[in-house]
């Protein structure tokens, strides 16, 4: 037999004995050590009590408190195993409080230990505060408000592909709460910066609401919606388009030689097909434009925002003819 044999022949030999009184040993270390007195630094919650009806906090304060408490380690042990500190914590009273006070912690909670609220039963002794010394509280009217999000955010499409119409975000308006004096000097909102590259198919998606000092202003709904519609490029014939003669005198009457044009329009598929003559303005100006001895005029063309681009408008000119009209006080002899 060789020397590591016989060594794992020593561990594995009454191996449950062995065990036993490790677990032992460990124990009665534990008691003792846990029965000793230590002095540990901890965090408890600073919390504002009954604060008045209509009044909010116009500047943050310390969300926790450093402290140094005392007690048996078993006493430490018990309370991090069994309670959290949600609800206790370094109550300030701010029942008689509407603008503005300064709790000197140390004095304040000498006079008031009552207002020092954690679990009496683990016996934890509170020794020093160690910061912030004082904590200063200024109050502030609640408002309440709705405000417009504007979006920071950035979309490219692939080779053949455009966003068509505009950002969509849902809701566009967000109510907001907290001390008057911080709403009103907020007008809008904006989202997180954020960029789409390379698309090809629709933008739906979940966008934050970046709004400053959150401790102090809430706000209704923090994430938005955010939709864009990409389409793919496309090319479509519009026809029936109707010529439109502006600024015509009252006693003249201009017609028009073909009264309709066709167009060759360049765009998003899906926006394409939804397009008709009525969507497309083909005009001439008369006040501008017309000429006496002129024949033939250009149109001058309007189409909607998300056309990228037109061409082949048949035909490219239209004949106009301006006559007088006859009104009715006027005889045939005249």
């Amino acid at each position: 037999m060789n020397l590591a044999a016989k060594f794992m022949g020593l561990i594995s030999g009454n191996l449950s004995v062995k065990l036993s009184s490790l677990v032992i040993a460990m124990t009665l270390w534990l008691f003792v050590v846990t029965g000793s007195e230590y002095v540990h630094v901890m965090k408890l919650p600073i919390i504002l009590r009954n604060l008045q009806a209509g009044r909010v906090l116009a500047e943050p304060i310390p969300e926790y408190a450093e402290v140094k408490m005392r007690g048996t380690g078993r006493q430490f042990l018990n309370n991090m195993l069994t309670t959290t500190f949600a609800d206790k914590g370094i109550m300030l009273e701010m029942g008689r409080i509407k603008f503005y006070y300064e709790f000197a912690l140390e004095p304040y909670l000498r006079s008031y230990p009552d207002r020092f609220e954690v679990p009496r039963d683990f016996g934890l002794e509170l020794v020093e505060i160690i910061s912030p010394d004082t904590v200063r509280v200024r109050l502030d009217s609640y408002r309440e408000k709705e405000v417009p999000v504007r979006p920071r955010v950035t979309i490219s499409t692939d080779p053949g592909y455009i966003q068509v119409g505009e950002l969509i975000i849902n809701p566009p308006k967000v109510r907001i709460s907290g001390p008057a004096s911080i709403l009103d000097t907020i007008e809008e909102l904006f989202t997180e910066e954020k960029s789409f590259e390379a698309r090809k198919n629709n933008v739906k998606e979940t966008i934050s609401v970046e709004i400053e000092q959150p401790q102090l202003v809430q706000i209704s709904q923090p994430e938005i919606e955010l939709r864009a519609s990409i389409q793919s490029i496309g090319e479509r014939r519009v026809e029936g388009i109707e010529v439109q003669v502006r600024n015509v005198p009252e006693n003249l009457k201009a017609i028009v030689n073909p009264s309709t044009v066709s167009i060759e329009l360049q765009g998003g598929i899906a926006f394409l097909t939804g397009l008709t003559g009525e969507n497309i303005d083909a005009s001439i100006d008369y006040s501008k434009d017309w000429k006496e001895n002129q024949r033939l005029y250009r149109l001058k063309i309007e189409v909607p925002k998300d056309v990228t681009n037109w061409k082949s408008l048949t035909p490219s000119e239209v004949e106009v003819i301006v006559i007088r009209e006859r009104r009715a006080s006027e005889s045939p002899g005249n």
